[in-house]
C-alpha cells in the first residue's frame, strides 16, 4: 500500500450527497512527491461531484498535509470558512 484517502459522506433526505470531507490523507514517505496524494484528491472530488456535491472539505488537521502549498494547488482555499474546495459540476470542464 502506497497511499490512504478517507473521505466521509454525508447522504441528504433526498439521497443526494450533502457533504463530502477528506478527513485522511497519508502517503508512504518513500513515495512521496509522485502525485500519488494529489491523485487520490482528486478521485475523492469525482466521487463527490458525480453524486451532485459541490463542495469537498479537509479536515483541519490535514491542512498542512505535503507542507500545506499542495492544497493550494489542488485549487482548495481558505477563506474563513475551513479548507475546501468549490466544485463545477459534471461537464463544466475548463482546459487550460
Amino acid at each position: 500500500m502506497r497511499a490512504v484517502l478517507g473521505l466521509r459522506l454525508y447522504w441528504g433526505a433526498n439521497s443526494r450527497l450533502d457533504k463530502a470531507i477528506i478527513c485522511v490523507l497519508v502517503v508512504d514517505p518513500e513515495h512521496n512527491r509522485h502525485g500519488i496524494g494529489s491523485r487520490l484528491v482528486r478521485f475523492a472530488e469525482g466521487i463527490a461531484r458525480v453524486h451532485g456535491c459541490t463542495r469537498v472539505d479537509v479536515v483541519s488537521d490535514l491542512d498542512s498535509w505535503g507542507g500545506g502549498g499542495c492544497w493550494i494547488g489542488l485549487g482548495y482555499d481558505d477563506p474563513g470558512a475551513g479548507l475546501h474546495k468549490v466544485l463545477r459540476p459534471s461537464g463544466q470542464w475548463r482546459y487550460a
